[in-house]
């Protein structure tokens, strides 16, 4: 299993081949409804903890199944037979069950090419299994030649001491492997939030909040990587990065915020992207009549649906460059959707299928019962947040943003006592209705003891932001955010 291990890593780090456990993990946590899905994650110490858990529980989980199979191999009578069998139905059944995500590739190639490329990486794991186990056995088992020297004391088989030595070796090459994947994966950098005392208005791209469905997030190859409109179209059609960058290119300020920001949360970020508008795509495929839906997917096997409308709209981009910059790896990488109005989850990144439909398709998260199509406004104070007393008398500098979709901020108040009694902030940015408010207000307490600030903002259509507090699941969080500053 150490050679099988050794095999897996190197297949998943040099061609972007999916690990057994990514392939389960993509097929079986759509299967989660919502609640249920934030239950487990809830005692697992959250998401970037349960992925971490998961992550080293399956090189664990895989040595023990090797160690199982070793001892069947042992105690069985046709064991080439048996071997033969129990590798075979292994596969058959991964292929069986993972069907529907066998098409990804974490390295841009092509869905057809991913599929053949990820059937015959599992099928060459199990053959170097085969062919160790047998191969080891033979090893421990051949009868030693006869000695009939006097022996002062036993010694260990030539057969027994190689087979140490290939685990030692075998072993620390795993370790190494699976440490140095863990390192590259996104692990480490799942969760940032974009959190200051004074936000930049435009987020540097290394400070950007970061949500993946991933263990290790996609290192695409553009050489291989390809972009196909299809589906319900008159004329399917298929991009390289260097078609689309030759294309009349726009560019567009948009915040995006991720379905799981709490209130007061940092999942929430502003750049200045530059792509193709998705619409000039579509119209140039020439949707069908009846065609109303339009379905993305990304080369790591996410997916999510939206209207065919929706699609159509000149802000609802296909990003190339983020913030000047080639996007980062980690930002979908070399090309993502950009779709304002809606949660995160929305705009797809690494994405290299458009299918238009008739009827919708849920995806990934859609599965679960997420409902990311509209972003509730929001607003967040982030100085002051620390416990330090504040003076009597004395001018207190409070700021923060407020973020509504594509409705865009319009005002933005602030409570000292509570809720009862609001005042107007000055909005110091504001980069268009696509992005977020950045608001700041001078405020001298009058009085010592407790003061309970909460902050609250207005859409570009006059709707102010709803009191009722409510969590995450299933369509983003609500409510003021609410903190208690001392005075003295």
């Amino acid at each position: 299993m150490l050679v099988m291990t050794v095999a897996l890593v190197l297949m998943r780090t040099l061609f972007g081949i999916p690990l057994l456990f990514e392939l389960i993990s993509d097929r079986f946590i759509p299967m989660l409804q919502v609640d249920t899905f934030l239950r487990l994650i809830s005692k697992m110490g959250g998401f970037v903890a349960g992925k971490r858990i998961g992550f080293f529980s399956f090189f664990v989980g895989q040595l023990a199944v090797g160690a199982l199979l070793g001892v069947l191999y042992t105690l069985v009578g046709r064991r080439r037979l048996f071997l033969t069998g129990a590798l075979s139905a292994v596969w058959l059944v991964s292929v069986v069950v993972l069907w529907p995500v066998l098409d990804s590739s974490y390295r841009g190639l092509p869905p057809g090419w991913a599929l053949v490329v990820t059937l015959l990486g599992l099928a060459l794991a199990l053959a170097l299994f085969g062919i160790s186990l047998v191969g080891f056995h033979r090893l421990v088992t051949r009868e030693p030649a006869p000695d009939t020297a006097p022996q002062a004391e036993p010694r260990i088989g030539r057969g027994a001491f190689v087979l140490g030595g290939a685990g030692a070796v075998l072993g620390l090459a795993s370790a190494g492997l699976v440490t140095r994947l863990y390192r590259r994966s996104a692990i480490p950098y799942d969760g940032i939030e974009t959190v200051a005392l004074q936000v930049d208005p435009i987020t540097p791209n290394d400070k950007w909040y970061v949500v993946t469905k991933n263990f290790v997030d996609p290192r695409v190859d553009r050489s291989l990587w390809r972009l196909d409109v299809s589906g319900r179209v008159e004329t399917p059609r298929t991009y390289t990065w260097e078609d689309l960058i030759d294309l009349p290119l726009v560019d567009q300020e948009t915040t995006l915020e991720c379905i799981s920001n709490g209130i007061g949360s940092g999942l929430i970020s502003n750049a200045r992207w530059r792509g193709v508008p998705l619409g000039r795509l579509l119209e140039a495929a020439g949707p069908r009549d009846g065609a109303a839906h339009v379905f993305a997917r990304g080369g790591d096997g996410y997916a999510h649906g939206l209207t065919l409308e929706k699609a159509l709209e000149p802000t609802t981009l296909l990003a190339l460059r983020m913030n000047g910059e080639e996007l980062p790896d980690r930002h979908g990488y070399p090309a993502r959707l950009i779709v304002p109005g809606a949660y995160g989850e929305v705009s797809v990144k690494w994405i290299d299928r458009i299918e238009v439909l008739e009827e919708p398709e849920q995806g990934f998260y859609e599965l679960q019962g997420w409902r990311a199509e509209r972003v509730h406004t929001m607003s967040r104070i982030d100085r002051p947040l620390d416990k330090r007393p504040r003076p009597v008398g004395r001018p207190t500098r409070v700021n923060g943003v407020a973020f509504a979709g594509n409705r865009g901020v319009s005002r933005v108040e602030l409570s000292t006592d509570g809720g009862r009694r609001w005042r107007e902030a000055k909005l110091d940015y504001r980069g268009s209705r696509l992005t977020w408010a950045l608001w700041s207000l001078e405020w001298t307490p009058e009085r010592p003891g407790m003061h309970e600030l909460a902050v609250r903002a207005t859409d570009g259509g006059g709707e102010i932001q709803t009191a009722k507090k409510d969590g995450i699941s299933p369509d983003g969080a609500t409510g003021y955010h609410r903190i208690g500053v001392p005075v003295v």
